[in-house]
């Protein structure tokens, strides 16, 4: 070799519209939103129509396997878009965008971005003693994923003002000071973990105990 060179072949470059740029949610952003909304820049399509997006959500960069396989229609300016099934807790999703005009000639992917789910709140508050003892015992359901729990004691429903805030290594919890007597108190607990904290629990209320 080398060999003669081929008689060759000749091609009308392509025009595609800009590559996307993601704005949010940022990279490796914790979200408590399970149908997030997933948001780029708007791009240029100079000398062509602008037709649609293609936007991708998976599990794993590469892309393998994709949750979400979305068009998103135009306008061009039509850049976001909210998750229309609810994602999995506790998990990382990558996720990127391409732009296609309408000869179907498409951008390059856009960088690719990760979020992360948050864990789930806790859910099923009960204090049965609540009404009996000044220093019940507060339990709730366990979180997959879960290394521990904040758990928050007021007497105001916004908690604004708290009595107790307390670390949990369970999803059991008995406060080491008397609560107040005869008076609505609120409580509420959250998860904690590597894509945490939850979001609080909705949170419950009771009248305090006035033992002797």
């Amino acid at each position: 070799g080398p060999s003669l060179w081929t008689n060759g072949s000749s091609f009308i470059g392509a025009n595609p519209p800009g590559v996307p740029g993601l704005t949010a949610p940022a990279s490796n952003a914790l979200v408590t939103d399970y149908t997030p909304l997933l948001d780029w820049t708007t791009v240029s399509a100079t000398g062509t129509t602008f037709d649609h997006y293609q936007l991708q959500v998976a599990t794993a960069s590469t892309f393998a396997t994709t949750v979400v396989d979305q068009v998103v229609a135009g306008p061009v300016t039509n850049s976001a878009y909210t998750l229309a099934s609810a994602l999995d807790p506790n998990t990382k999703y990558y996720w990127r965008v391409r732009a296609f005009n309408a000869l179907g000639q498409y951008s390059n992917w856009s960088p690719t971005w990760l979020f992360r789910t948050a864990l789930l709140p806790p859910s099923g508050l009960t204090c049965a003693a609540c009404a009996l003892t000044t220093r019940p015992t507060f339990d709730w359901g366990d979180v997959p994923g879960a290394t521990n729990y904040t758990l928050q004691v007021a007497t105001v429903s916004n908690f604004s003002t708290v009595l107790v805030s307390a670390t949990a290594a369970g999803s059991v919890y008995t406060p080491a000071i008397d609560l107040p007597r005869n008076l609505t108190t609120f409580w509420r607990v959250r998860a904690n973990g590597a894509n945490g904290p939850s979001l609080w629990t909705n949170g419950s209320s009771f009248i305090g105990a006035n033992p002797p």
